[in-house]
């Protein structure tokens, strides 16, 4: 079947004229999708418009020259891994050329692999595919070189929503770089537990109101952009102690509790158009009773909740199909099969492609599904094709790509997102104040340290100690002298526990406490804070939040009195330091 062939008194004049010029060597479906984006363009900042198209005349066309099984097929999205692997890349190709998917999801790659990979897979692919990836730091969360993002909970800290939603806006802009038309961000969940092995920083904090506000400004700029964003992890992965990719986890809050804390980012999302939500691998035992059912393949969460109570019209994804949070509900294929019977509209990661179309058709036979799901279900997928401009033409994959994408962005934007997350939080102590014999700062620099403590002596005279394992604490407290101001930079975590904790040093902070304001520069998670011993009787901690350049300078602007702090802590850490604080 050739989509060459589709009778053109379904097409309107504009697609006739771009065929007939041959402007793009793609199939006559994608010029027809190309038009698409033309018309969305004219829309951009309507939300969640793509639903106009589900019985637009070209979705028509495209699905009535669908085959059943292409019709399901158009349902299931494959992941793509280790794209420098001629095996691998044999093996999706494969797949696509056989079953005729709706997309693609795309792992770690280089771009230039990415955009090359896209082209191939769309010159056998009769259906222009989409393509989709985890970009919560933007693209630099799965693509080689990009320059990333703060992660959520650095944007967490920050209050301004306009920068949050440049951050969106940048996203958008990387993806669409790389002819990528989904993002599975922005993360929605609100991270109530600090030891939460999978989400974390991943989450913009642990106030579910300030959690939607930042997902929503996010999620606009994403959107606006031209780019899907898709919220999870439905209906919330924030208060876990398992990892869904190496089990299920089992939530037991009540109904009152998660209407009020875990569902409250959703259901903003969703009043503001986000266009894809993602369903977990969660067992939530107050939305479903079923044991061992996650929230994937549950249709009292999908269907009567998301759905049918919170009023969601977009497309429902699940996670991955091949995370072990779902592996155990039943053979792939089967539970392809039930994750759609479930509510959702697309299957992300399946395991057998082929596997999953028959177990669609059995569950069609059982009662299970109907063709009319499947028909409602396609009729969305292509809409938001159409939508995201699917089918336009791919950037080049050449050397240059990353360049390119890197140069684009805004200068300001790492700068001012830096900034406005610093966060200064109190100490607990008094110290004794000393009459300064030095205007320098004297900086206490530990393993790793070096990059902040180079950005802080660029702005004032500074001395330099460093800190290692081993060092004699009441030798390095006599170079101390009286300093005007006295700061420990920190580096990699993990190197600066061992130095802090070292018991050999206890001598130099057991005075510092005591007789010194300290500022501590911490450039890593707020979760870290507890590991290091006594942190809170510092005169302060300025916290920065990850360690690099634009942290850096921040920290450095701020020490020398050129930076008014204004981020808020967005978790609680500590009796002392709670959510919301800054100074």
């Amino acid at each position: 079947m050739s989509f060459n062939n589709v009778p053109v008194l379904r097409l309107d004049t504009h697609i006739l004229i771009l065929y007939q010029m041959n402007l793009f060597r793609i199939p006559l479906l994608a010029v027809m999708l190309c038009v698409g984006w033309m018309a969305r363009a004219q829309a951009l900042g309507e939300r969640n418009d793509f639903l106009r198209y589900v019985n637009d005349p070209r979705v028509d066309s495209i699905y009535h020259h669908l085959t059943p099984d292409e019709r399901i097929a158009q349902l299931f999205w494959l992941m793509t891994e280790n794209l420098h692997d001629p095996k691998s890349v044999q093996r999706v190709m494969s797949l696509v050329q056989t079953f005729q998917p709706g997309g693609l999801l795309y792992m770690r790659n280089t771009a230039a692999d990415i955009v090359r990979f896209s082209a191939q897979a769309s010159a056998v692919s009769r259906v222009p595919l989409i393509y989709s990836i985890d970009g919560e730091t933007g693209a630099a969360m799965r693509v080689k070189g990009i320059r990333a993002l703060p992660k959520a909970m650095t944007l967490g800290a920050i209050a301004d929503e306009r920068l949050l939603y440049r951050a969106g806006d940048e996203a958008a802009r990387q993806l669409r770089g790389l002819g990528i038309h989904v993002n599975f961000a922005p993360v929605a969940d609100v991270n109530v537990n600090a030891a939460n092995p999978v989400i974390g920083i991943r989450s913009f904090g642990e106030d579910p109101h300030e959690v939607a506000r930042r997902a929503v400004a996010l999620m606009h700029g994403m959107q606006d952009g031209g780019v899907v964003a898709v919220a999870k992890h439905f209906p919330g992965h924030g208060d876990t102690d398992v990892d869904s990719h190496l089990a299920l986890p089992v939530i037991g809050h009540t109904r009152a509790r998660l209407d009020t804390v875990e569902l409250v980012p959703f259901d903003a999302m969703i009043k503001n158009g986000v266009m894809g939500v993602m369903s977990a691998h969660l067992e939530v035992n107050a939305l479903d009773t079923t044991r061992g059912l996650p929230a994937s393949l549950s249709k009292p969460m999908l269907t009567d909740l998301l759905c049918h109570g919170m009023g969601f019209q977009g497309v429902v994804i699940t996670d991955a199909m091949n995370m072990k949070g779902v592996k155990k509900a039943g053979q792939p294929g089967r539970v392809d099969a039930l994750a759609l019977a479930a509510g959702n509209d697309i299957v992300e990661s399946t395991e057998d492609l082929g596997a999953a179309i028959t177990s669609v058709k059995q569950a069609i036979d059982a009662g299970e599904l109907t063709w009319c799901d499947i028909e409602r279900k396609c009729r969305k997928a292509l809409a938001l094709k159409l939508w995201a401009g699917c089918g336009a033409p791919l950037p080049e994959p050449n050397d240059s790509l990353v360049t390119r994408i890197n140069s684009g962005m805004d200068a300001t934007l790492l700068p001012d997102l830096y900034r406005a997350a610093l966060t200064v939080l109190p100490g607990a102590a008094d110290t004794v104040a000393l009459t300064p014999d030095s205007t320098e700062v004297l900086l206490l620099v530990m393993p790793g340290g070096k990059a902040l403590a180079d950005s802080i002596a660029a702005h004032r005279p500074a001395k330099r100690l460093n800190l290692v394992v081993g060092a004699k604490g009441e030798v390095i407290r006599q170079q101390l002298g009286r300093h005007a101001q006295v700061v420990i930079c920190t580096g990699g975590f993990a190197d600066a526990r061992k130095v802090w904790n070292d018991a050999a040093l206890a001598p130099l902070w057991r005075w510092l406490w005591q007789h010194n304001g300290v500022r501590v520069v911490v450039a890593d998670s707020p979760y870290r804070l507890h590991q290091l011993k006594n942190i809170e009787r510092a005169r302060e901690v300025v916290l920065v939040y990850e360690a690099v350049p634009e942290a850096f300078q921040a920290a450095a602007l701020y020490l020398s009195g050129q930076l008014t702090p204004v981020g808020r802590l967005p978790v609680t850490v500590s009796n002392l330091w709670r959510c919301g604080q800054g100074k």
